[in-house]
């Protein structure tokens, strides 16, 4: 773990920092599964409190469904 530094596997996924498991959304499991808001997470780990944290197949499927409820 490096404080403020996502990592990621092979598969481009970013890994929990408290159970250390790979998730293509970390924030949401964070939620759930640690009984951590996002803010308290993003702050306990040194995370920029604006961008999520995620894969990037899963910010691009993200980012295709905004444009197609834009458009």
């Amino acid at each position: 773990m490096s404080y403020g530094k996502i990592e990621y596997n092979a598969n481009g996924k970013p890994m929990c920092e408290i159970c250390g498991k790979y998730y293509d959304r970390v924030l949401p499991h964070a939620r759930q599964k640690h009984n951590i808001s996002e803010k308290e997470y993003k702050i306990q780990f040194g995370f920029d409190r604006i961008k999520g944290i995620c894969s990037k197949q899963s910010a691009e499927k993200s980012r295709l469904k905004v444009f197609e409820n834009f458009f």
